[in-house]
């Protein structure tokens, strides 16, 4: 059975004053010129709280929201023709789901909290009526469509030539804090599946970060010693 959207464990309208230093807002509306444009978003926003494993969207759903992500990471994954899912990337604070809800379409991707995740969202509705009198989130959500592809072409394409070693680093590296704080909440079966990984080449290389002292501890106690040597061997198979 595939993904199902989850309940959110709260959410209620967000309040302007609570916006001004919001992520969303410095990393996309940045600026004097998309103030107005930023007031008026906010005001047709909700908040939502998900726990950890809930899912936010689903691929092939049609797009009726996007998700603003005001504090926590969220899973990105894409089923492919032939069955296999794989992780595409983790979105933190000032990340934006599904902003192709405004265009029409499906989700291209899952969308999973890693952890607890707080999220501002709007119906696409309700921003598609925004659209006329404010030019400035016409664009930065056209910005952001061209980000979603870039990254899809991107990760699909490199995925299978990337090292089992490499795609643990990546991994560990795009959830650092979780791992440093061994409060990642992963099972190495989660991992296994999200990296396209057996579980047997998974505790393989688990058993060499071990011995090179990057990483202890076992299944959900598993914690980041050592956040160098992953970070480099991550942006290896980034270059």
């Amino acid at each position: 059975m595939g993904p199902t959207l989850a309940n959110p464990t709260s959410e209620k309208t967000v309040e302007p004053h609570n916006c001004t230093n919001c992520p969303v807002r410095a990393r996309h509306f940045e600026g004097p010129e998309n103030a107005s444009s930023w007031v008026t978003v906010s005001a047709a926003m909700t908040r939502r709280t998900y726990r950890a494993g809930q899912t936010l969207c689903v691929q092939g759903n049609g797009a009726e929201r996007v998700f603003f992500v005001r504090s926590g990471s969220v899973r990105l994954t894409r089923v492919l023709a032939d069955g296999s899912e794989i992780l595409l990337d983790f979105l933190g604070s000032g990340g934006v789901i599904g902003a192709n809800a405004l265009f029409g379409g499906d989700h291209a991707t899952t969308a999973t909290a890693c952890g607890t995740v707080q999220c501002c969202t709007a119906t696409a509705t309700s921003l598609r009526l925004l659209l006329p009198e404010q030019p400035g989130l016409a664009l930065a959500l056209l910005r952001l469509l061209g980000e979603d592809a870039d990254r899809l072409r991107g990760q699909v394409a490199e995925f299978a030539s990337r090292r089992a070693e490499e795609r643990v680093a990546r991994f560990m590296v795009q959830t650092l804090p979780q791992w440093l704080a061994s409060a990642h909440g992963f099972t190495q079966g989660d991992v296994a599946r999200s990296l396209a990984l057996t579980p047997e080449t998974l505790c393989r290389v688990l058993a060499d970060f071990r011995k090179k002292m990057w990483i202890s501890g076992q299944g959900r106690r598993l914690q980041v010693l050592q956040a160098q040597p992953l970070l480099k061997l991550a942006a290896i198979s980034a270059s």
